[in-house]
Formats: C-alpha cells, sequence, structure tokens
C-alpha cells in the first residue's frame, strides 16, 4: 500500500486473515491504480534495500500467491505454511 496510486480518489483498503488449519491466508485489496503482476522482476540485490522487496519475499515465502484486477479493485492474496520456521521458509518452492 505505500507505494500505491491512488491519484485523486480516496484510499480503500480492505485486509482479511485468516488461519486455515496449518496455514495462513491473507487478502489484500486496494482501489489504486494496481500495476501488472506479471511483468514485476524479482529483486536483485546484494545488499537489503529499505524498499521494493514485497513481491520478492512473497514469492520466496508463499506456498500459493494470486493477483487480479476487477471492476477498479486489485486482491493480492497469498497462503504461507504458519508452522515453517522463518530459517526454513522459501525452501523447496517451486519458481513460477
Amino acid at each position: 500500500i505505500q507505494h500505491a496510486e491512488f491519484g485523486t480518489g480516496a484510499p480503500r483498503m480492505t485486509l482479511r486473515v485468516e488461519r486455515l488449519q496449518q496455514h495462513i491466508r491473507a487478502v489484500a485489496e486496494d482501489n489504486s491504480a494496481g500495476f501488472d503482476f506479471h511483468t514485476v522482476p524479482d529483486a536483485a540485490f546484494e545488499e537489503l534495500p529499505e524498499r521494493g522487496m514485497g513481491l520478492t519475499l512473497l514469492r520466496t515465502c508463499a506456498e500459493q500467491l494470486s493477483y487480479r484486477r476487477r471492476g477498479g479493485w486489485n486482491r493480492l492474496a497469498f497462503v504461507v505454511d504458519a508452522m515453517s520456521s522463518p530459517a526454513t521458509v522459501g525452501q523447496n518452492r517451486r519458481a513460477s
């Protein structure tokens, strides 16, 4: 949301988080201008930057990740394993 472009309209956003047995599902929706999810490259960095790592982290950590824009709203949803150790998150994940 920090990087979202809302233009002249009033920003609106919803966030839902729920526990599903051994997973956590989050869905964020907003009315910003959106972005082309499939053309945003993974961050390439030697040192950890302060910004620009959100999608790279989600692509690495999430077991499921989806984005769509419909009717002026953006929807980003992801599922992560609630039982994983932070040290092992992202291991054995397939690139998508």
